[in-house]
């Protein structure tokens, strides 16, 4: 009686497969279960090292999210004169620089 009070305390015990076999799931061929491995491709779905097919790079999905602001936005420094986006695009067009003087 005390043994089966003592089991049923504890977590969930598995045995540890160091002589159990397995059968593969694409090939069928009879292994040892620790030696299987999750496909890269199908769910819950265990197979050999022989039969294990990892997913390509280009198979996995890329995120498409384009950011729409910036994570710190500054405004421009107002120098005294009205035009200071004038003064930016100046520098960008290989003008002045940007709060510059003459």
């Amino acid at each position: 009686m005390t043994f089966a009070h003592r089991q049923s305390r504890g977590a969930t015990r598995f045995a540890k497969g160091s002589k159990a076999k397995a059968q593969c799931g694409r090939c069928g061929d009879v292994v040892l279960y620790k030696t299987l491995k999750l496909d890269g491709y199908k769910k819950n779905y265990w197979v050999c090292p022989d039969c294990y097919d990892p997913p390509e790079p280009q198979e996995q999905l890329v995120s498409t999210a384009d950011a729409e602001a910036l994570a710190h936005p500054q405004s421009l420094l107002d120098t005294g004169t009205t035009d200071a986006v004038g003064k930016l695009t100046d520098s960008l067009d290989g003008g002045t620089t940007f709060g510059g003087g003459t």
